[in-house]
């Protein structure tokens, strides 16, 4: 009875282990392409090629009915799978966060390029425009004064007594300077006068 027993619990191993592990290959295989698809090539290179090299392995070991080591084989590519897709997704983060702060930089030196330029054209803005001009008060009008005419009678006037108040001057031998006295006018005697004159001699 007890050998029976036993024998009946060998055959069920055998004929479990003769089962080809499709369920295990394609767990593994979800594995591999969830990791795929977070970037693992690139976050976590090593992991997803040791995963991918062992899935390859369990590929050949079911088709040569090695189902034993395609299990081993498939319980290494799980294990390196789900490694490669924690780093994937850690990696991914990081870079979300890195690129949030570099999108922060790159607008906080845009706006400072920005005011700079502005500063910039405010400055030359106000070099060109000129001061305005202080306003002056308005000029009177000046006002002409108007000359009463002179008339001939009294040009002749003025002028004949300009010319009696004048004094030549001349020099002498001696180079001095004297006022030559002005002329005056003698007065002729008439013929009534002359007449008496020489009657008087006459007598």
């Amino acid at each position: 009875m007890l050998r029976s027993l036993i024998f009946l619990i060998i055959v069920v191993l055998l004929s479990s282990c003769a089962k080809p592990p499709y369920a295990e290959l394609d767990a593994a295989e979800y594995m591999v392409g969830k990791a795929y698809a977070l970037q693992a090539v690139k976050f976590a290179p090593t992991e997803y090629q040791a995963a991918k090299a062992a899935l390859a392995d369990a590929r050949k070991a079911i088709e040569k009915t090695d189902y034993s080591d395609a299990r081993d084989s498939l319980e290494f590519t799980l294990k390196h799978a789900r490694r490669a897709a924690v780093l994937a997704e850690e990696g991914q983060a990081r870079a979300a966060e890195e690129k949030a702060q570099r999108t922060l930089a790159e607008e906080k030196a845009q706006q400072l390029a920005l005011q700079a330029a502005q500063a910039e054209e405010a400055a030359a803005k106000s070099k060109k425009t000129p001061p305005k001009p202080k306003s002056k008060p308005a000029a009177k009008p000046k006002t002409k004064r108007h000359r009463p005419p002179t008339t001939t009678s009294a040009r002749a006037k003025r002028s004949g007594q300009s010319r009696h108040s004048q004094k030549s001057t001349m020099r002498d031998c001696s180079g001095r300077c004297f006022t030559r006295p002005t002329a005056t006018r003698l007065k002729i005697p008439g013929k009534s006068s002359l007449g008496r004159l020489s009657a008087s001699v006459e007598t």
